[in-house]
């Protein structure tokens, strides 16, 4: 599966305008005459006509220079902000230092900052985008700007397959030995043996279910959601090490040597050759980042500065897996073909200490936690949870492999909202 990623296209819309000088048999003068049509059945030139002249195979008239020329196609792939698309135009690429893009310069620019205070859904908010502000108990539709009544899901309890009073059906409970099926929302008798090891609350157990997993610090599993839920007891992990006892029968992301962090999903103090930290907990909203190349929508979020920065990058591929009919809404487990890069279509992954050139020295796929989508269309907005990953190498087929040196990582948390650039 071939893969073009970019953080953003340059487009470039051309107009012209061409008018006839003389009339002719078959037209009165002043007719306006499109140059670069095809012509009609009389004429014996089997390609586009160009200011009279039949262009040769494999060209196309050009509108603004009436000359028949190749057509060219831009090249941004891990390009820099403003560089030569190599077609007369500059790329919308990476930039460093916390900055952005700018669709209009295309140069790197301080990120502009929504102004929302007292505005509704659809009014601009000063940042070529629009606020989402609506009355309690409804939400902005970001496709058509108006405040809508959510409806809330109830299945707290509820049995496999019933309503749940949102027009959809619940993934519930089943009698022992069985399991809910995701896609007939049917109990079915248990033919796998459920592996729920070292998973995060709400993970996929591998036989169809959801693991009562683990939670961040602070927070325990419900068994009825599978979601996790803050605590009453409060964890103390003051000068503990790394994998003690909270007090909370949970365990503490502490301390280790000074070369080495605590991985968050095994709790074992690991080596510092890792360019990603091992715990990148929860990280702050992304406002910026969102393009939309051909056939995917690309979110690359800035993890800190420097000269070699970190990113976390979120690629949604349309016309495969769940996006087969188009982007979709919805949960996304992270799971199966998605943990794979050249299989993936809900794809998540680290840059880990990224030169100047967008080349990163370690690259990270995730290995399982939770993607959900609730717009894909204007702004991407959605949020990721309990998302671990390990080092791996991607070869030139997209194929990832883990590199097994205990390079891993973990985000508790991120939501993203985002306006999609194209």
């Amino acid at each position: 599966m071939t893969r073009h990623l970019s953080i953003g296209l340059a487009l470039s819309l051309l107009l012209a305008f061409g008018c006839g000088d003389n009339a002719t048999d078959d037209a009165d003068a002043g007719t306006i005459q499109d140059a670069g049509t095809k012509p009609d059945a009389a004429s014996t030139c089997a390609t586009e006509i160009c200011n009279g002249v039949c262009c040769p195979e494999g060209q196309t008239c050009d509108l603004w220079t009436q000359q028949c020329s190749t057509p060219c196609s831009p090249v941004c792939a891990n390009a820099v902000c403003g560089q030569s698309n190599g077609c007369g135009g500059r790329c919308y690429g990476i930039c460093e230092n916390g900055l952005v893009c700018s669709t209009a310069t295309m140069q790197c620019v301080g990120s502009c900052v929504p102004d929302c205070a007292g505005k509704m859904c659809g009014d601009a908010d000063g940042c070529d985008g629009r606020c989402k502000g609506c009355p309690d108990s409804q939400t902005c539709n970001t496709v058509t700007f108006l405040c809508e009544t959510v409806c809330s899901p109830a299945c707290s309890a509820a049995q496999c397959g019933a309503d749940d009073g949102c027009g959809a059906r619940c993934l519930g409970s089943c009698p022992s030995g069985q399991s809910c099926n995701p896609s007939t929302f049917a109990c079915e008798n248990n033919t796998c043996t459920p592996n729920c090891s070292g998973k995060a609350c709400g993970a996929d157990d591998g036989c169809g279910a959801r693991c009562p997993g683990t939670c961040p610090s602070g927070q325990s599993c419900n068994p009825s959601t599978l979601v996790c839920e803050n605590n009453t007891c409060t964890p103390n992990c003051s000068g503990k090490a790394c994998g003690a006892d909270d007090g909370c029968g949970s365990r503490c992301p502490g301390t280790c040597p000074s070369d080495q962090s605590c991985n968050p999903s095994t709790f074992v103090c690991e080596g510092s050759s890792c360019a990603v930290a091992a715990n990148l907990g929860a990280l702050p909203q992304a406002t910026t980042g969102a393009s939309h190349p051909l056939g995917a929508i690309v979110l690359s979020v800035p993890l800190n500065t420097g000269a070699l920065p970190d990113y976390l990058q979120l690629e949604l591929y349309e016309g495969m897996g769940p996006f087969i009919g188009g982007f979709v809404t919805g949960t996304f487990p992270l799971t199966g073909s998605e943990l794979q890069y050249a299989t993936c279509t809900l794809c998540v992954r680290l840059f880990g200490d990224t030169d100047s050139n967008g080349a990163p020295a370690q690259f990270y796929m995730a290995t399982g936690g939770t993607v959900t989508l609730s717009s894909v269309s204007g702004y991407l907005t959605g949020s990721l949870s309990g998302v671990s990953f390990e080092h791996v190498t991607i070869d030139s087929s997209y194929n990832s492999t883990p590199v097994g040196d205990g390079c891993t990582s973990y985000v508790s948390s991120m939501s993203f909202d985002a306006y999609i650039s194209q």
